[in-house]
């Protein structure tokens, strides 16, 4: 028995235009011979078999061979169908949350957004990839982008009291009682309990 085949092997087999309109076809058709194939889409054999081989390969199609009054032909069947599911990210959102725009001065205020006020993008890792990425590129190797603290990282947090950027290793974000968030800096939080 053939092992399942890979994503791959399907991604490659329906990747081709020709390749696809011809599965379509056999799904259609349910049981046919080869030779009506290559009359149906003007194929040469070496061609319809080069593509019926990937069809089979990932485990679409079966091809059989019946010998009938002395005659062999190869009937050609479908044994899978593909559906594609997409699980849409987190990130998906992007192009509605982000500005087409962004200059230095405005990157404090869109931290605060991604951290505080975002609804669509909870996963801290995908937060900080990024806000450091955009960091990067709007001046990294600025003085002004690294933590204000440890001056080692880029700051992509926005202290809500002194209202200068920290890292996440040098800043928190907290949850009050009313479940709204606020990001303090480690330095402002000791002044408030100190």
């Amino acid at each position: 028995m053939k092992s399942e085949p890979s994503l791959e092997t399907i991604l490659k087999a329906i990747s081709n235009k020709i390749r696809l309109e011809i599965f379509d076809y056999i799904l259609e058709e349910k049981f046919l011979i080869k030779s009506d194939l290559i009359t149906h889409f003007e194929l040469q054999r070496a061609g319809l078999d080069f593509h019926l081989m990937a069809l089979e390969d990932a485990g679409l199609v079966g091809l059989l061979e019946i010998k009938i009054k002395g005659r062999k032909y190869v009937y050609v069947y479908p044994k899978a169908n593909w559906k594609i599911n997409l699980d849409l990210l987190e990130t998906n959102s992007l192009q509605d949350f982000l500005p087409s725009e962004l200059i230095e001065s405005d990157f404090p205020n869109l931290t605060e957004r991604f951290w505080i006020d975002s609804s669509a993008i909870k996963n801290p890792h995908t937060i900080k990839k990024i806000l450091e990425s955009l960091a990067m590129k709007i001046g990294g190797d600025s003085k002004n982008n690294f933590c204000q603290r440890c001056k080692t990282t880029l700051g992509i947090m926005k202290c809500a009291k002194c209202l200068k950027l920290f890292c996440t290793e040098c800043a928190k974000i907290i949850i009050r009682s009313d479940k709204t968030k606020i990001t303090f800096c480690y330095d402002c939080i000791s002044d408030q309990f100190s």
